[in-house]
């Protein structure tokens, strides 16, 4: 598996780029992880959106899903060639929530999406998928997405969770989000919070993310490699990472 870093400023577009959203492509497949603003022009300098199999959305906070909206005027008014609905896969409620930041009098359909349950997705193409519940409001979710001997878990906004930290259990790579400049909060996750959820979880590389313009990457970046012990990494718009079993 390959993971192309579309966004990652946390809480919405930042200094440095784009809010949420991940590229993942193996095996002729390429799924979305989350659409935040910003997201949809970035992503088209790494891939041809009308190639994209599925966006896979984590929680239906705007930072994560709003660009959708975006995506929906280009692909029924722009040149994407996508003939069929693209599938976006999130939590109950996800049309109605952003068909009603579409609409401006009232909700307006989003005839170019085709929506799904995340909880009950099993696959896209030939990546295999497993969600659980994070700890974070509304309903988020953790995915876990595994090809070929690889595998790689994105936390989506967590605070600590021993379901997220099973769901990771062995994985090769952990995108964590490290958000919050305490322990303890409860609904995001510090440097060192994530850095220990990489530790239990026995993962083999840690990338941290969802990092706001008003926090110091640096401070989370230290307090991680602190926590975990193992290789850390800050994401950074466009970087892409092989994801590979060791």
């Amino acid at each position: 598996m390959r993971v192309t870093v579309i966004g990652c400023s946390g809480s919405g577009p930042g200094r440095d780029g784009a809010a949420s959203c991940y590229l993942i492509q193996a095996g002729g497949t390429s799924i979305v992880l989350d659409a935040g603003p910003g997201s949809f022009a970035v992503l088209g300098r790494h891939v041809d959106p009308a190639a994209v199999d599925a966006v896979l959305l984590s929680h239906l906070h705007p930072d994560h899903c709003l660009d959708l909206c975006a995506w929906n005027v280009a692909a029924r008014w722009g040149d994407t060639g996508r003939l069929d609905p693209l599938p976006v896969h999130g939590p109950v409620g996800t049309r109605e929530r952003l068909e009603r930041a579409y609409g401006v009098a009232g909700p307006e359909p989003l005839v170019a999406l085709a929506f799904g349950d995340i909880e009950t997705l099993t696959a896209v193409g030939d990546i295999t998928v497993r969600v659980t519940r994070a700890n974070h409001p509304p309903p988020a979710y953790a995915i876990r997405l595994d090809h070929s001997g690889s595998s790689l878990v994105y936390t989506g906004d967590t605070g600590p969770s021993d379901d997220v930290t099973a769901l990771a259990e062995g994985a090769d790579l952990l995108v964590a989000e490290a958000s919050s400049t305490v322990d303890g909060s409860g609904m995001h996750l510090s440097g060192r919070e994530a850095g220990d959820l990489a530790c239990r979880a026995g993962v083999g590389r840690l990338l941290l993310t969802h990092i706001p313009s008003w926090t110091d990457p640096e401070a989370q970046l230290r307090a991680a490699e602190d926590a975990f012990g193992g290789p850390v990494e800050r994401a950074v718009e466009g970087r892409a990472l092989e994801v590979r079993a060791p």
